[in-house]
């Protein structure tokens, strides 16, 4: 495979992810909530050539008398969001023993989403993945390598 359809097929790929954020996230303003505690809360540091802190938060919660846990934060989240907090506020809020109300997909419990809503990095990433996408495409109908 030459590198113009790699480059394609990896635009795709970040095409549709995007899109299923873009769906999961719009819906997920209208999913039922639960009661819920934070189970675990830690900013994670990764120290390479391009530090990366992110937030990890797991959290449990209660649908129809079965217990599920998750650790989805927000749809699109990573690391910072959208309101300029940082891992150590998102973890601050969500601090190890918090009560919270706990967002899940209606019929798939499993999923589920501590804050709803579309995140404008989910934004992002669609449109980076279409411009490239184009570039890419344009590379290999000219036959580029």
């Amino acid at each position: 495979m030459n590198t113009a359809a790699l480059c394609l097929a990896v635009c795709i790929v970040g095409f549709f992810v995007s899109v299923v954020l873009l769906v999961l996230g719009k819906s997920s303003a209208k999913w039922p909530r639960a009661d819920g505690v934070v189970l675990s809360s830690r900013v994670v540091r990764r120290r390479s050539r391009t530090p990366y802190v992110s937030a990890r938060v797991s959290y449990e919660y209660r649908v129809l008398d079965r217990v599920h846990r998750g650790s989805r934060i927000a749809f699109g989240y990573q690391g910072m969001s959208d309101s300029g907090d940082s891992a150590e506020s998102i973890v601050q809020r969500f601090s190890t023993g918090t009560r919270l109300s706990v967002a899940y997909l209606p019929g798939w419990p499993s999923q589920s989403v501590l804050i709803p809503g579309i995140r404008k990095r989910v934004f992002l990433w669609l449109v980076f993945s279409l411009l490239l996408g184009l570039v890419c495409l344009s590379l290999y109908a000219s036959g580029h390598t």
